[in-house]
């Protein structure tokens, strides 16, 4: 069972009426139950956009893309919403309320993902402990590092229990300690059989992935495990 499969994905921009730029030119890539995918290469070179089109965010203008073994290129937005709920995704930058703690924020996700407030509570107290991570418990977000807001987005995520985790340079202004620790966690997720994707300039990634992948000029030239 794949968990991603792209076909001859491409994505074009159109620059004027007489100009259109190939970002991704006939892209396979296919991915599947818990895998650690890392997609490298320079600023530029289409690893975002080659995300966003894994996570639905975004059609290709040409070949196919399935996800859970569905093809989704034609879908409407709200076939496409019901996919999306199967998927978390986390940003470069991270976004908590200042007014929130990381309790109340991680309480919040798992109240939005459908679990009562008792069940939600004792969820949130549950992945503190199993990360580590307790001493952030009552921490607003303004005194959080960098690191710190990321492990606590990668929790955030986890609450609502997604098959396929993506992520956008995940430890692009983030410490040496806190890009290990970020890493580690993301990694010990394979082992719950959930399928990660990564786009990164982070050298590190290449210790931790299943595979690698390196997207240059619109392409993957270079597969690996």
């Amino acid at each position: 069972m794949s968990i991603v499969n792209l076909k001859d994905v491409g994505y074009d921009v159109n620059i004027s009426n007489h100009f259109t730029k190939k970002i991704l030119k006939k892209i396979n890539f296919i991915a599947h139950p818990g895998e650690f995918h890392a997609i490298i290469g320079p600023s530029g070179c289409g690893k975002t956009t080659l995300l966003n089109i894994i996570g639905s965010l975004l059609k290709p203008s040409t070949g196919s893309v399935e996800l859970f073994e569905k093809d989704i290129t034609n879908f409407s937005e709200k076939n496409i919403h019901k996919i999306r709920k199967n998927i978390g995704y986390i940003f470069q930058s991270v976004y908590i309320p200042k007014n929130m703690s990381v309790f109340e924020y991680l309480i919040f996700f798992a109240e939005l993902s459908g679990l009562e407030p008792n069940k939600a509570i004792e969820t949130s107290n549950s992945f503190l402990k199993e990360f580590n991570l307790q001493t952030l418990q009552y921490k607003k977000s303004d005194i959080l590092s960098g690191g710190e807001k990321q492990l606590v987005s990668l929790l955030s995520i986890l609450i609502s229990d997604p098959q396929l985790i993506l992520l956008d340079e995940p430890t692009g202004s983030v410490d040496y300690e806190h890009k290990l620790r970020i890493w580690e966690s993301i990694k010990s997720l394979c082992k719950t059989n959930k399928t990660i994707i990564v786009v990164s300039h982070d050298k590190k990634i290449l210790e931790y992935a299943d595979y690698t992948h390196l997207l240059n000029y619109g392409e993957i030239f270079q597969q690996k495990k």
